[in-house]
């Protein structure tokens, strides 16, 4: 989501093969207190946006994601592209 804000984007689709996360940032359960920052970052960085929508996708549904997240976990845990 930084990337998209510096990048100038003003909408935005975040889709997430953990559905539980995608259930708290969305308020469709109650957020979890360890996650709370992480979240509060989330709904910050969204607000910045003309749309967000956040939406669960299976893992096998999502591979291009779950390869540039692997990747970025690999090489310190840190990906830009630009």
């Amino acid at each position: 989501m930084m990337f998209c804000r510096y990048s100038g984007c003003t909408k935005v689709d975040v889709e997430s093969d953990s559905q539980l996360l995608i259930r708290m940032i969305t308020r469709q359960m109650e957020r979890d207190a360890i996650l709370e920052g992480v979240l509060f970052d989330i709904d910050f960085l969204a607000m910045h946006f003309d749309f967000v929508k956040f939406r669960f996708v299976p893992q096998d549904g999502n591979l291009a994601a779950h390869a540039v997240a692997s990747f970025a976990t690999k090489h310190g845990g840190k990906l830009f592209l630009g």
